[in-house]
């Protein structure tokens, strides 16, 4: 078997190089694990439709679906989906031709998805989407020029696994204010109704839950979309995980004016956009050690391979093998030096090996290995670096952080109020007790009683305030007629 740069392993272990050794036992774990990579991306057909409608051609232009529709594309292609078939501001025709096809695509398929970004609007309890020549002057043209969510539903029935639509369509819709309603007791709801699905395994995400009004946005991506790229394509997470932290990050940046939700059902078992890497199992030990030997030119490596292995599919080969250089070593056997054991041929195979386990069955196999206490140290280290890295997951966050960093700010002090009411046990309420004194305080200081207005004096005589006193003679004057007037008083009493 040929192993880096044209050397076999016969070269390698007549020349002692057990650093190829190593190097060959990678390549080979290498190699398997990119075949099993391999087969489970083949294992199933996965398959979408991403719609787009931004250019309406009767009502304002909507910026972002097509930016959210090429992220979400660009999203599933890189996910490893079959077939993406991506569009941009379809008319009613054409919207209806693009289901149509899909439908015959999704129909063999293991998971399908319908992604539309655009106007949506709900008619007498049914859904539909907007195309971009639609004008709906009357509510009775809802049926000839839009799109019903039931048509998309029955375009994915027969797929096998996973049904998912994604709208993100309850937008303030525009042509309300122009509708005509020829039926008094029609009704036209604001946003999107609910809805549940017949189907099993089929989930459908609204942008904003039923009857209300989901945002645009003012980035190039709606909170909705911008949730979903961050969220939805994890490896391995579970769709209703994934949809749930879409919740949390949408209501955060809308400061809670915005709830995607998610109708429909799924089994117990895990769904994802897309699935979790399958490592195949790691090689047995004595899958390892009889490629690190098989080449060997001493008889005694293959005698302790048997007495070690008695059960390996190489059994056979071993003896083979043994018997071979027995016959070979008979002439000249002081010339040939004494074989390494079995152990120090496995030890130097494995000693760099990442699996606790080959280092377990190193140990089960020789309990006598002067290499023992090594291998011992290697697996207990292995397995608390694998278990600090699963503890190093972080939680999603928790419902009084989200609340929290939503009010902060706020200058209201009745919210901080009805946080600690709410969240009693917080970390935050010591906080959200000292904002709401705070804010108390700059009211009530914004509130006080302006000071009362100067008094004027109300002497005996306004005369005698007008006489200026920057004159003595002037005050003596004064004095002399206040005298005056107190002896003509007298004389007259």
């Amino acid at each position: 078997m040929v192993l880096l740069a044209g050397a076999t392993t016969s070269d390698i272990l007549a020349k002692g190089d057990l650093g190829g050794i190593m190097r060959w036992v990678a390549a080979t774990i290498l190699a398997l694990v990119f075949y099993g990579f391999a087969g489970q991306a083949l294992a199933e057909k996965r398959v979408a439709l991403v719609i787009g409608n931004s250019s309406y051609r009767n009502v304002p232009s909507l910026p972002n679906p097509r930016n959210d529709a090429a992220e979400i594309a660009s999203l599933f292609r890189t996910a490893g989906f079959s077939k993406v078939d991506d569009r941009r501001d379809l008319g009613i025709s054409d919207m209806r031709r693009a289901i149509s096809d899909f439908a015959e695509m999704a129909s063999d398929a293991d998971v399908a998805v319908v992604y539309f970004a655009g106007h949506g609007i709900e008619v007498d309890g049914a859904n539909y989407v907007i195309p971009v020549d639609a004008k709906l002057s009357r509510d009775f043209d809802i049926e000839d020029e839009a799109v019903s969510l039931d048509r998309i539903l029955k375009s994915i029935e027969p797929t096998r696994r996973l049904r998912l639509v994604i709208l993100d369509a309850c937008r303030d819709n525009p042509f309300l204010k122009t509708m005509k309603r020829t039926i008094a007791s029609r009704s036209i709801g604001r946003g999107l109704a609910k809805v549940e699905p017949a189907i099993s395994d089929t989930l459908i995400a609204f942008a904003a839950k039923a009857g209300s009004v989901a945002l645009d946005g003012d980035t190039k991506n709606s909170p909705f979309t911008a949730a979903l790229l961050h969220n939805i394509a994890a490896p391995g997470l579970d769709l209703r995980i994934a949809f749930g932290r879409v919740r949390d990050e949408v209501l955060k940046v809308t400061n809670r004016h915005q709830e995607p939700f998610v109708y429909g059902s799924l089994g117990g078992s895990v769904i994802s956009i897309v699935d979790a890497p399958k490592l195949p199992p790691p090689p047995t030990t004595d899958d390892i050690v009889w490629n690190a030997v098989k080449d060997s030119t001493s008889p005694g490596v293959f005698e302790e391979f048997i007495a070690k292995f008695p059960t390996t599919p190489h059994l056979k080969a071993a003896e083979s093998r043994r018997d071979e250089l027995k016959q070979a070593q008979a002439a000249a056997a002081a010339r040939i030096p004494p074989p390494p054991t079995a152990d120090e041929i496995v030890w130097t195979a494995i000693k760099d090996s990442n699996y606790p386990a080959i280092f377990d069955d190193f140990l089960s196999k020789f309990p006598a290995s002067k290499h023992r206490t090594e291998a011992q140290s290697r697996s207990d280290e292995l397995k608390k670096q694998i278990a600090a890295a699963a503890a190093r997951v972080p939680p999603p966050p928790t419902a009084d952080e989200v609340v929290w960093d939503a009010i902060k700010g706020s200058t209201y002090p009745a919210i901080f109020d009805d946080f600690a009411s709410k969240f009693p046990a917080s970390p935050h309420l010591a906080d959200a007790l000292t904002r709401r004194d705070e804010l108390k305080k700059q009211i009530a200081a914004t509130q006080a009683p302006p000071p009362p207005p100067p008094r004027i004096s109300s002497g005996p005589r306004s005369r005698d305030r007008a006489i200026p006193r920057s004159s003595t003679s002037s005050r003596a004057n004064m004095r002399r007629a206040r005298t005056l007037r107190t002896h003509d008083s007298a004389g007259m009493s």
